[in-house]
């Protein structure tokens, strides 16, 4: 558009007459100020009236009016110009307004009061099946949506929208297609009775909700059913939401109950609130807490053990918001290794402390005498006489009520303070702290035997036994100086039980250091058990550990004897300890090994025993601390030509626990020369499973004193499942010792234990019958 400014029209002057006419002189029309167009200008008219005209002022007042009207006229184009901008800024505003709808997300449509489309940007069409820039024509809003929402519209939203002037939900809409999608929708009532949708397919978002509940449904459904406690509390401990488990493990009705109920996690849960604090600490410095053990107390007041574990909640901006975490009940658990504890320092059968713990206490007050040089203590060790012949004749049910009551009668001659002990067997040990003299500690051992007088009743049989005790007190007899080591300390008070033994029975012995005939006797032991290597006086026998399943042999643990040329057969257990005071222990131990590994072989040549059979050796501490036992044991092998395989080597679990890193060594040096490593009497020690972990095992043997107890101890049963399950986990055989019940064979079967060795099956017995055994398919 061409805008042009406003022309008024030209001024004219014409002659009246010749200039010699009368009256009349050369003169110029002026227009009147009245004929001039002055548009929207902002000067008065009377800024232009004349009161004389002559010649030169009417052109001058031509010129001037000129310029004036060509003022006027460029204002008024100005004008003209500032609204046509005017003009063009809203069509501009209109266009930028188009623009934005037309680029709009979200879809934009136009209704009139018909409910015909006059308007729908391409994002509308999109949603539902159309291409951008199709006209809907005469379209009705009733085609894009399901039967069921048309009607919710008509009978629900078009009313509210009489009432108010928008409505904004979801609802479903319907593709071009026939297919359906979610909406949410946007109505807005303007002028002259027309509506402006607004719409967003939230398909999407739908889906993502679906998902979501999806989630939220499975994950309440595992936090419902879950058998461990979840649980989420505030910082300061109150519990914010538990699940069932939890509130089954505390003890409470339900949830809410327990959220109810506890406001103090810290007093009102824990036993120990200290516990509480460390728990609180370890979220503050790790964020977490793995397999955090506490004593808690349930409602009822009934004390059990959990173990925790948690972690620290943030939101987006790394405020801490709750802890949340879960909890196992591990009281079983906890019970069953503070039994196993228990049988590491106590005896299973007696209930007493066992070796370890009074070898413990023993050093604790030895180590003690420097500092304290008054004080005096005294170590009574306590054998049964004629023990043997009861456990023999009565069987060994009855032997151990015997055991049992005799602890019992030596518990009461002693102050609360005192340690009895038993070593095993028939064996026991009293430690009399902060005594006077060795007066006390006669008149205690003089107390014992009084007690032993009695008649122990065992299911109607009276039994009469009795006791020799020896005592060494803490300082010597002779010098008043006190002993400097256990091991000086023990060899005493066991040659003053021995010197009391052969004064007879039922006697007590203070050592004093005149024990003259006590060392001729040792000798004279000695030198026969050096002239019986000489003569062969020592043997073998044999004792088959069976298969439990075929009852078939499968190997043998062998067993010295010494056939005394006026003694008779004498057990080890009366000869062991001379050989071990003589130093000729380690002669016998190899003298045993090689006839076990010639035995062995020859039995494989005979075709006796098949490649895998082995053949059990038992090791003292003594020997297993050689250094040069490796190469013993591969010069051995090689001798005899045993496969090294076939040869198990067995040590007392209390050996490897008291004297590990001196005998770790040579365990993985037997290993690694292919020997079948075995723990003797496992369960009777405090072996933790990190030393388990760290030596190189084979198989174990459980101690027959759960054997013996587990037709009758429910906690011996659990004891001995928990070995074989151990031992399965650590793929180590299992050797069930004492078995001779078939009973225990029964149960021993069921738990699961491959093997066992026990009078069921074999006493020892010697070569001869050995190999009857070995031709028998079954025992």
């Amino acid at each position: 558009m061409q805008f042009r400014p406003f022309e008024p029209p030209e001024p004219s002057i014409e002659s009246t007459g010749s200039a010699g006419s009368a009256g009349s002189a050369d003169s110029t029309h002026l227009p009147e100020p009245t004929d001039l167009q002055f548009r929207d200008t902002w000067l008065p008219s009377s800024c232009f009236r004349v009161q004389k005209q002559t010649p030169d002022l009417a052109h001058d007042l031509t010129t001037i009016l000129e310029q004036v009207a060509q003022a006027i006229a460029l204002l008024n184009s100005q004008q003209d110009m500032l609204r046509w901008h005017s003009d063009l800024d809203g069509l501009a505003d209109l266009w930028w307004q188009r623009a934005a709808i037309e680029a709009a997300a979200d879809g934009i449509a136009v209704f009139d009061a018909q409910g015909i489309f006059r308007y729908a940007n391409p994002a509308y069409l999109r949603q539902f099946g159309y291409h951008p820039g199709e006209n809907l024509g005469s379209q009705c809003w009733q085609q894009f949506y399901i039967a069921n929402e048309v009607q919710r519209f008509q009978l629900e939203i078009w009313p509210s929208l009489c009432r108010q002037p928008s409505w904004r939900g979801e609802a479903i809409a319907l593709r071009r297609d026939g297919s359906t999608f979610p909406q949410e929708v946007s109505l807005t009532r303007i002028a002259d009775r027309h509506l402006v949708c607004t719409c967003r397919d939230i398909s999407d978002r739908k889906r993502a909700e679906a998902t979501l509940k999806e989630a939220e449904a499975r994950y309440r459904s595992i936090f419902e059913n879950a058998v461990e406690g979840i649980f989420q509390t505030t910082v300061e401990g109150r519990y914010l939401n538990v699940n069932p488990a939890l509130s089954r493990i505390y003890g409470f009705k339900s949830p809410a109950d327990l959220i109810t109920n506890i406001h103090s996690i810290q007093h009102q849960i824990y036993a120990d609130p200290n516990r509480r604090s460390e728990f609180m600490r370890l979220m503050q410095e790790n964020g977490r807490v793995s397999h955090f053990e506490s004593l808690i107390y349930r409602r009822d007041g009934t004390p059990i053990w959990i173990s925790e574990n948690a972690h620290c909640v943030y939101n987006s901006r790394g405020d801490l918001l709750y802890y949340e975490g879960t909890v196992e009940d591990i009281t079983t658990r906890k019970q069953s290794e503070e039994q196993l504890f228990l049988n590491a320092f106590h005896d299973s059968l007696t209930s007493l402390p066992n070796r370890a713990l009074f070898m413990n206490r023993l050093k604790t007050a030895l180590n003690a005498l420097p500092r304290r040089p008054d004080h005096q203590f005294a170590v009574l060790f306590v054998d049964l006489d004629r023990f043997k012949q009861v456990n023999d004749s009565l069987g060994h049910l009855l032997g151990d009520q015997l055991l049992i009551q005799v602890s019992q009668r030596l518990q009461e001659c002693v102050r609360g303070g005192d340690t009895v002990a038993r070593l095993g067997g028939d064996e026991f040990a009293i430690l009399l702290e902060d005594i006077q003299s060795a007066d006390d500690a006669i008149h205690v051992a003089e107390r014992m035997q009084e007690q032993m007088s009695w008649p122990f009743c065992l299911q109607g049989h009276q039994v009469h036994i009795s006791a020799s005790v020896g005592i060494a007190v803490s300082h010597h007899q002779s010098t008043h100086q006190p002993y400097q080591n256990l091991e000086d300390l023990l060899r005493d008070a066991d040659i003053a039980m021995y010197r009391a033994k052969h004064r007879g029975k039922a006697c007590h012995e203070l050592f004093d250091g005149t024990h003259s005939a006590q060392v001729f006797t040792q000798l004279q032991l000695e030198g026969d058990l050096r002239r019986a290597l000489d003569q062969q006086e020592l043997e073998l026998h044999y004792q088959p550990v069976v298969a439990l399943q075929s009852r078939r042999v499968r190997g043998f643990e062998v067993l010295m004897r010494w056939q005394h040329p006026t003694q008779g057969l004498v057990p080890p257990g009366k000869f062991i300890d001379i050989a071990t005071e003589a130093g000729l222990i380690l002669l016998l131990e190899e003298w045993v090994l090689r006839q076990a590994c010639q035995q062995m072989q020859q039995w494989q040549v005979q075709g006796l025993a098949g490649p895998s059979m082995m053949i059990s050796v038992n090791l003292t501490e003594r020997q297993f601390v050689q250094p040069t036992l490796i190469g013993q044991v591969g010069r051995i092998l090689a001798e005899t030509g045993l496969a090294p395989n076939c040869l198990r080597l067995e040590f007392t679990e209390a050996l490897l626990r008291a004297d590990l890193e001196a005998m770790i060594q040579n365990l993985h040096g037997l290993a690694d020369l292919g020997v079948q490593l075995c723990i003797d009497d496992f369960g009777t020690g405090f072996l933790s499973l990190s030393q388990l972990h760290s030596v190189p095992i084979h198989s174990v043997k459980i101690d027959r004193s759960f054997i013996h107890r587990a037709g009758i101890s429910v906690e011996s049963q659990a004891i001995v499942k928990t070995i074989v399950n151990l031992a399965e986990t650590l793929r180590m055989s299992v050797i069930a010792e004492g078995v001779e019940t078939l009973e225990q064979l029964v149960q021993l079967m069921a738990m699961g234990c491959e093997y066992g060795q026990g009078y069921l099956f074999s006493s020892p017995v010697d070569r001869a019958t050995a190999e009857s055994l070995l031709l028998k398919k079954q025992l």
